[in-house]
């Protein structure tokens, strides 16, 4: 971790940035998810910036996925569906940088299929994990917790 954010210090390259941050948001996004959402936030703007649909689908994702686990579901809904209206688009991936990143076949399809297969599961925690909340909230107002 540290070499990545050494890296990402040094690094004047937006694609790259745009990678970096996307590398240190998932490491984070399990163990400090506020600071997951940073470095995502800025994989986001560089995505944007550098006209990376591909890339700005999977920073949307990964945006929706950590909102989802703070628990700002409306939040997470809003980035999901937006990933997943960009990340439907057809030859989307035409101007893809370095597919090779997230396709092992170094393929931009594959890459965008990835994101959007990614995008569906996360959208399912936009169902599930309200209803595990209200699950538990039943049982404590039925045990007089």
């Amino acid at each position: 971790m540290d070499s990545l954010k050494n890296v990402l210090r040094i690094s004047t390259d937006d694609t790259v940035n745009m990678y970096l941050n996307r590398q240190i948001g998932v490491y984070y996004q399990e163990i400090n998810r506020m600071t997951a959402l940073a470095y995502f936030e800025e994989m986001l703007k560089l995505a944007r910036k550098t006209k990376q649909k591909v890339w700005e689908a999977e920073a949307l994702s990964r945006n929706g996925y950590v909102s989802c686990l703070i628990q700002n579901y409306s939040g997470g809904l809003k980035f999901l569906l937006l990933a997943q209206n960009l990340a439907s688009k057809r030859n989307l991936e035409r101007e893809m940088w370095n597919p090779g990143l997230l396709s092992k076949k170094n393929s931009a399809f594959d890459a965008r299929m990835f994101i959007l297969c990614d995008i569906t599961n996360h959208l399912g925690l936009v169902h599930y994990f309200p209803g595990i909340i209200q699950k538990r909230c039943n049982i404590i107002m039925l045990s007089g917790s």
